[in-house]
């Protein structure tokens, strides 16, 4: 939909996605028609070859998408898994200290890899200064931040026709998702190996432990997600899941029992 101010010559395009969280592109009357013949206009103008498909603008969340007791969970969340990526260097480091090549090219290879995958993911995605944050797995934190304290993430790139864009909520929950399937978890069984072979330090105790709360903190908020997404799909509206609710103490003890 949009909006037309005449006295500013401005034109205010708004993208609704599934979930009411919306995109608003602002532009010049006379830059947005432009968009149509290479020039910039509310959509991306770095390449004539994306400009007919691209819209940017800020990503701004709808508020009942985000209670308060989500943001404290939300951010507690990303905090654990910057915490377990920190962690695991701390034992990289370890590795290399004890003179263990093997333990640590492999705990080294797990998190190269995932952070060379979350990057191009959101390189790809149009997200670049994201991207350069996730080398240090800070993507999640900042865009976390951005939703609690404004609800809105800036200067965000969209491909028309994608309703789950990598950004907002969708892109915090698919980062720590794949963070802890593909990193955590190896991390956690090459830790717990090393220290049943050689005995449990400190360090790998803690690494362990934010592994496995990382992974639980991840699956709870997914299971939520998709639980918000079938609702959309099925019932046609949004609806919210109580944290104090049966549903959700039965999906948090589940996925307790479970990354246990």
């Amino acid at each position: 939909m949009g909006e037309y101010d005449l006295v500013n010559r401005k034109v205010t395009i708004t993208h609704v996605f599934p979930n009411n969280d919306r995109l608003v592109c602002v532009s010049t009357a006379a830059g947005l028609s432009s968009a149509f013949d290479g020039r910039n206009g509310g959509r991306d103008s770095r390449s004539k070859k994306t400009n007919a498909n691209m819209l940017v603008g800020d990503y701004i969340m709808e508020a009942k998408n985000l209670p308060p007791m989500e943001q404290v969970f939300l951010l507690l969340s990303v905090l654990v898994s910057f915490g377990d990526f920190a962690s695991d260097l701390v034992v990289v480091y370890s590795f290399y200290d004890e003179g263990k090549t093997f333990l640590l090219l492999s705990s080294a290879l797990f998190i190269v890899m995932v952070a060379m995958y979350t990057v191009v993911l959101l390189w790809t995605n149009g997200r670049r200064g994201s991207a350069l944050l996730q080398i240090c797995q800070l993507a999640p934190v900042v865009d976390a931040y951005h939703l609690i304290r404004t609800g809105r993430v800036p200067n965000v790139q969209v491909m028309i026709g994608h309703n789950s864009p990598m950004v907002g909520l969708f892109s915090v929950h698919r980062l720590k998702l794949m963070e802890a399937l593909f990193e955590s978890i190896p991390q956690a069984v090459l830790q717990m190996a090393v220290g049943l072979a050689n005995g449990f330090t400190t360090v790998l105790l803690l690494s362990v432990g934010m592994s496995w709360f990382s992974l639980v903190t991840s699956l709870v908020l997914s299971d939520r997600r998709e639980v918000k997404y079938h609702a959309l799909a099925s019932q046609k509206r949004a609806v919210t899941l109580p944290w104090r609710s049966v549903e959700a103490f039965a999906i948090v003890l589940f996925r307790l029992v479970d990354a246990a």
